[in-house]
């Protein structure tokens, strides 16, 4: 069986608490580091010429590749497929589904931690500091909109590795981790529940904007009245603490 380990560090405008589907409407791949069974670990540079082609590489793996692992692979999949790369869902074997169906913890770093993997090939922690530099939008203070291979070149190389760290660990924790509650009927609610997010669901957004003008008014005219019957002491129906 030939298995893809798979792993994309991307930038976006959006904040990814918004929901990883208007965080991939904007995000930009950056990095992807690929592992095919016990190969090495690459890591391509989609910002420089020898990675331009990234997407339709990376779409032929996944189309000869019997399984895709990822660690959180909604964003993942959900990104790339915002970039025209599907990953179909029956493919996938999630190692952070798969730790928190065992009790174990999502992060890939903690998971890392329980489950004894390596110092040199376990999450590099560090990296923190390095998602924070490069995959958002630099801080109002700063003179650049945001950090790049040009710009912080040195740290773009620390980048680069700890992509591959990443994968490295990620092969790693698939091969310590239980698979008792793992079983094909967990697996199918599993991609059935991918589905549905995939669908989403329909909402009448003229309705929504109706309805949210509506309770402006209502709660405009309400405010007025509080505050008219108590002579000003209560400006508002939502007060609970004396002004």
């Amino acid at each position: 069986m030939t298995i893809l380990f798979l792993d994309l560090e991307t930038y976006s405008d959006i904040s990814i608490k918004r929901g990883a589907h208007r965080y991939a409407e904007a995000a930009e791949v950056l990095l992807v580091a690929v592992a095919i069974d016990d190969e090495p670990t690459v890591v391509w540079d989609c910002k420089t010429a020898l990675g331009a082609n990234w997407a339709v590489t990376l779409q032929s793996l996944i189309d000869q590749a019997e399984r895709v692992v990822i660690h959180n692979s909604a964003f993942d999949r959900t990104v790339l497929r915002h970039q025209g790369v599907q990953v179909p869902i029956e493919k996938i074997d999630d190692t952070m589904v798969r730790a928190l169906s065992h009790s174990l913890p999502a992060s890939l770093g903690s998971l890392c931690d329980v489950l004894g993997v390596p110092v040199d090939i376990a999450k590099d922690k560090s990296g923190k500091k390095l998602i924070q530099l490069f995959t958002k939008p630099c801080p109002k203070n700063w003179k650049i909109r945001r950090a790049s291979g040009e710009t912080h070149p040195n740290e773009w190389q620390q980048f680069i590795e700890y992509a591959r760290l990443d994968v490295d660990a990620m092969r790693n924790i698939y091969g310590r981790m239980p698979d008792w509650n793992h079983s094909h009927g967990e697996h199918y609610l599993w991609r059935l529940d991918q589905r549905i997010n995939d669908r989403g669901i329909a909402v009448d957004v003229d309705f929504a904007k109706s309805a949210i003008r509506a309770f402006r008014r209502a709660s405009g005219s309400l405010a007025a009245r509080t505050a008219a019957l108590t002579d000003g002491e209560v400006p508002s129906t939502t007060q609970r603490e004396p002004s």
